[in-house]
């Protein structure tokens, strides 16, 4: 199977765009609480941001099945769970596994709308 390959970018319910919405979970908390947000409220802002990405992708030409589309939005949930439970257990290093999820996050969205841009065009 080819890394550029639409059925490692666009499969019914868990696939390679699920790492970038699990880190911008991540990402959401960590600059939300870093804001001083509480986490219930900064949970609700990063649902509705996960929603509102999908609501965006229906507007562009990438097809997803709905379970897809689903399982985006709570993985950006589990994502945003699983940076708090890190801030819980007082790690020192928050900061740093913030800006390693930050540049992945960047990583997988290039990765990805290369992989389209290559499936597309080629």
């Amino acid at each position: 199977m080819n890394f550029w390959d639409i059925t490692l970018w666009e499969r019914m319910y868990i696939d390679l765009w699920s790492v970038p919405h699990f880190l911008f979970g991540l990402i959401a908390f960590y600059l939300l609480q870093k804001a001083g947000m509480k986490k219930v409220s900064a949970f609700f802002i990063t649902i509705f941001f996960a929603i509102l990405w999908e609501l965006l992708e229906l507007l562009t030409p990438i097809q997803e099945y709905l379970t897809n589309i689903l399982t985006d939005i709570i993985f950006a949930g589990l994502g945003f769970y699983f940076f708090a439970l890190i801030e819980k257990t007082n790690i020192k290093n928050s900061k740093k596994i913030f800006k390693i999820s930050f540049w992945l996050f960047i990583f997988f969205c290039v990765l990805g709308y290369l992989a389209a841009f290559i499936r597309n065009f080629f």
